[in-house]
């Protein structure tokens, strides 16, 4: 069991510890939430993380949108001070799971897990997101006074170079073309180490670099494969319809797609149909010659002319269904055409989700404004289909 922020969450090492984590959560506790309203889930929320699959199962309903929606909390009647505007991301992801344990399956169950509030494509994509490190070693570092020339740090009369590879916030959105010890000109961006917050100094732009959260593998799913047939055993793709020169290997396995007019050729006393194709897999393994030498295998794209008669079964198109983050958000039903997820596989990044509290002069946000809300849940058509499956296999 784990949780935590970051790419690498720490163990739980219990159920107790894990129920003790939840409850000392500010909000989002199961079953009755900090204003007294019902709430179906837990909040996993601890300065952000990844969210990854608790089983193997299929994303069956999404919904991505672009930036976080902004709801106006206003004060309670009686209540002296101003309203308060929060953020939080409408981004959810719907996951089916399907359970079978035990003799004859007969411990079987359809469940589903919903992570509400991941992250939206701004996490992802925004200058905020990016991660800035520093890149170089002997990067030199000055004060952090604004002349036009900048004064080197020291440390007695050794200069202090930059920490390579740690992590900095910058102070300015924009550089400033500053002059450095050798009354050289480059842009230079105020910083902080995210660990030292006040120790701020400059430092070169060209010694940073932006690292941005990589989006989840589902997002960008796999591309669309077009009508093609699949190549039963090894065999020659030919340049050319009437000749075997400069033919290259085809190994069982791949699959190409036929495109044009068939072409007859002759061959030891009988015509064969051949079609011209493009190969859109390669299979694995080598196909040889008649001398018995390895031949060079086509590669993916390759347009040949390929023997009908080695031609297997044809296989049926398969469109691909991109995965898109909208303004206005839609929720997108993939029950039909769900997309495979597997345990600990990375669902979401811990979105926006930003709660207030009563403060001496009004409301006031949270610091930590990151959450996940997950929760576990079965349908009663579901539980009826599994039981009717069970009823079927015990008849038999």
């Amino acid at each position: 069991m784990t949780a935590g922020g970051g790419n690498s969450p720490s163990e739980i090492a219990s159920l107790y510890a894990f129920i003790e984590k939840i409850n000392s959560l500010k909000s989002g506790t199961f079953l009755i939430g900090r204003n007294r309203i019902w709430h179906g889930g837990i909040h996993l929320s601890e300065k952000g993380g990844w969210q990854r699959a608790i089983a193997d199962g299929e994303i069956v309903a999404y919904r991505l949108a672009t930036t976080p929606a902004k709801a106006t909390r206003s004060l309670e009647a009686g209540k002296t001070g101003e309203g308060i505007d929060l953020y939080t991301s409408p981004s959810f992801c719907l996951v089916r799971h399907h359970y079978e344990e035990g003799e004859q399956n007969k411990n079987r169950l359809t469940f589903y897990s919903l992570y509400m509030h991941i992250a939206c494509e701004n996490t992802y994509s925004s200058p905020e997101a990016a991660r800035v490190t520093v890149k170089g070693s002997g990067v030199s570092t000055y004060e952090p006074v604004a002349h036009l020339k900048l004064t080197r740090r020291l440390s007695g009369s050794h200069p202090v170079y930059a920490k390579t590879g740690a992590e900095v916030k910058l102070l300015q959105q924009t550089p400033s073309n500053l002059l450095n010890h050798r009354d050289e000109a480059h842009n230079y961006f105020l910083v902080h180490y995210v660990d030292e917050p006040n120790s701020p100094f400059y430092i070169a732009q060209s010694q940073l670099q932006h690292e941005y959260p990589q989006k989840p593998t589902w997002m960008t799913p796999p591309e669309g494969k077009p009508a093609r047939y699949k190549i039963p055993g090894n065999t020659w793709l030919r340049k050319s319809a009437d000749t075997t020169a400069e033919s290259l290997g085809l190994p069982a396995g791949s699959e190409v797609v036929v495109s044009g007019e068939p072409q007859m050729v002759n061959i030891n006393g009988g015509t064969t149909e051949f079609r011209k194709v493009q190969v859109f897999k390669v299979g694995s393994g080598t196909v040889k010659d008649s001398a018995n030498q390895v031949m060079t295998s086509a590669s993916k794209g390759a347009i040949g002319w390929l023997a009908t008669s080695k031609m297997g079964a044809g296989l049926a198109a398969e469109p691909s269904l991109p995965v898109q983050f909208e303004e206005a958000a839609p929720v997108v039903d993939r029950s039909v055409n769900p997309i495979a997820v597997q345990a600990g596989e990375v669902i979401g990044h811990w979105g926006e989700h930003q709660i207030a509290k009563a403060g001496a002069s009004g409301l006031v946000k949270d610091a930590d404004s990151k959450a996940v809300h997950f929760e576990v849940f079965v349908t009663g058509q579901d539980s009826k289909d599994d039981s009717e499956e069970r009823n079927k296999q015990a008849k038999g």
